[in-house]
């Protein structure tokens, strides 16, 4: 699916607040409403966690729910911070996952009060007390997000290469009318009514503490547990923990759509069942005290749909690549003066053993279209930049590619490699892949910023090798565990059965 239709459909998930048949987003698109338009859509829509199957009638065409849909006009409910209420400042941090459109960053988003916009303001923290706020957009990511806040933010932290500076700022929203008109002490909950998705535009109200019905408070506890945990069971540790949060709404909405449920945090520390959980180099919400278990075989899922035969091919044998990612390591080759598409083909096809005789002639085919089409349109001076950085991603990704192929032929299983390495692994392709496409192929309008793509790259790469000596360490032991001795009943001899291919 090409960019420009993605970007359609993006629209009409925005603007369409209402329950919608997939004809109707088809139409839209100006597209055939045919059965294969029709189921490629819902993969399409399942596969992003962009839309919700909706209840429908019997015998009546599916109906879905945006996003949009889903949290429009819906409540969700926050406990100031005491330092909130002494600035008379409120900094949502992640604090409205899953409400707020997940495009949008917290310093973006609009509250009114009383029909009154809150102005923003600037306030001075430590990165103890505000980095815990951002936890569920993953704690990790907080650097990151305070970065994207403001210059200042951006510049020290690039000056420190990311080390936590003394102090730091932080985009809030003036709140004193609504903390003194409101009488709001410690204990009490802001109310946050979802007026706009698209601009995360959110109405205020005061719940004070003596208010809160706290059966109904209990009873959502157990209802957001439940919901989580079948999310838990369907969709695994998910792509992040908004997307795990906003698929529990969806699963059991009608309970928890309620102001008197408590602030998401104060539900963490209060669940027995769901706690935050490590999950390689990020946090997930998973069953509490349970370690999130690594996939069962090293396919990779690529972060977009096969969008050609190649690509389907591709994917379902696990490998890595789409013609984006193959055209890249072609304009790396042109960026080195490779006289052909050899030395591309070569690299693409090092470590690809156990898939060779099926992918090689895939992938030499989209090499040499792709670097047909480049050589009389290629400008190395005008790619100077961005050929380095490109040439540091692509490498990257031959060597997570070689050093899986290694293990999958030693017959190493993901869920053997101890403290999550192999979860690392395939988070840093997951990261990788993106990273490499938006270098190449920048969303329409989008500005591609090079120095935080180095930054990302750089941890990348330190990632990788502390995860590729750790492996290398332990696979002597890895393959031993692996060999287990058969004792035959009748002649004793030793026969080696070995566990099945990875």
């Amino acid at each position: 699916m090409n960019a420009a239709i993605e970007e359609r459909i993006s629209t009409f998930l925005v603007n369409t607040i209402q329950p919608f048949e997939l004809s109707s987003l088809l139409r839209f698109l100006e597209e055939p409403v045919s059965k294969n338009a029709l189921e490629d859509m819902s993969d399409y829509l399942h596969y992003h966690q962009l839309a919700y199957l909706g209840p429908s009638l019997e015998g009546a065409p599916p109906r879905w729910v945006s996003r949009a849909g889903l949290f429009t006009g819906k409540t969700a409910v926050v406990a100031p911070t005491r330092s909130d209420l002494s600035a008379g400042a409120f900094v949502p941090a992640s604090a409205l996952v899953p409400f707020a459109n997940p495009v949008m960053l917290p310093h973006e988003y609009s509250f009114r009060y009383r029909g009154e916009e809150l102005p923003k303001v600037m306030l001075t923290v430590t990165p103890g007390e505000i980095y815990p706020r951002y936890a569920l957009f993953g704690e990790e990511y907080a650097p990151q997000y305070l970065a994207c806040d403001n210059e200042e933010n951006d510049l020290k932290l690039s000056e420190l290469d990311y080390a936590d500076p003394l102090e730091m700022s932080v985009t809030g929203f003036d709140a004193r009318a609504l903390f003194w008109n409101g009488n709001v002490v410690p204990g009490d909950r802001i109310l946050a009514r979802l007026a706009d998705w698209k601009t995360s535009t959110f109405e205020l109200t005061v719940l004070h503490a003596a208010d809160i019905d706290r059966e109904r408070e209990a009873a959502w506890i157990v209802s957001m547990d439940a919901a989580l945990s079948a999310c838990f069971d369907m969709n695994g540790p998910a792509a992040s923990i908004d997307e795990q949060l906003a698929f529990a709404w969806y699963l059991r909405q009608e309970d928890l759509d309620t102001p008197h449920a408590p602030p998401l945090f104060e539900y963490l520390e209060r669940s027995s069942e769901v706690s935050f959980e490590y999950f390689g180099v990020e946090t997930r919400l998973w069953f509490a005290g349970v370690d999130i278990p690594a996939q069962n075989d090293w396919n990779f899922t690529l972060p977009s749909k096969p969008e050609s035969i190649t690509e389907e091919a591709l994917s379902n044998l696990g490998i890595p690549l789409n013609e984006r990612i193959i055209e890249s390591y072609v304009l790396d080759g042109l960026f080195m003066r490779e006289p052909d598409a050899s030395g591309t083909i070569g690299r693409l096809l090092a470590s690809l053993t156990g898939h060779g005789s099926i992918a090689a002639p895939l992938i030499e085919r989209a090499a040499r279209i792709s670097r047909s089409y480049w050589e009389g349109r290629y400008n190395r001076f005008a790619d100077h930049e961005k050929g380095t950085l490109r040439g540091r991603f692509v490498r990257l990704h031959g060597d997570v590619v070689a050093l899986v192929q290694s293990l999958r032929q030693s017959k190493i299983r993901p869920e053997t490699i101890p403290d999550q390495w192999a979860i690392v692994l395939m988070q840093i392709m997951s990261h990788l892949i993106p990273s490499l496409e938006a270098l190449d192929f920048p969303a329409e309008g989008e500005r591609f910023d090079l120095d935080a793509s180095w930054g990302n790259l750089e941890g990348m790469e330190e990632h990788f090798l502390d995860a590729q000596a750790v492996i290398q360490s332990v696979l002597p032991i890895l393959i031993d565990r692996r060999l287990s001795i058969v004792r035959a009943p009748v002649d004793g001899k030793k026969n080696f059965k070995e566990s099945p291919d990875a």
